[in-house]
């Protein structure tokens, strides 16, 4: 998962690079970069959700719940 996240990030970045080389960013070029990002903050919040509830069954059975 943490390699295709760094894929989708690495080919953001390429494209904005080709858009501020080409100095036009169109309406396209916003939906694309938006949902891009977009897409990278939800899948962060899922995995850190995961961490969280996979921290709370730790803390279970360190206890001994």
């Amino acid at each position: 998962m943490l390699t295709f996240r760094l894929y989708i990030v690495l080919l953001v970045l390429v494209f904005l690079s080709l858009i501020l080389a080409d100095n036009r960013f169109g309406f396209l070029a916003g939906i694309v970069v938006t949902f891009t990002l977009l897409f990278l903050i939800l899948d962060i919040r899922k995995d850190i959700d995961d961490v969280k509830r996979l921290e709370a069954q730790i803390a279970s059975l360190q206890t001994g719940d």
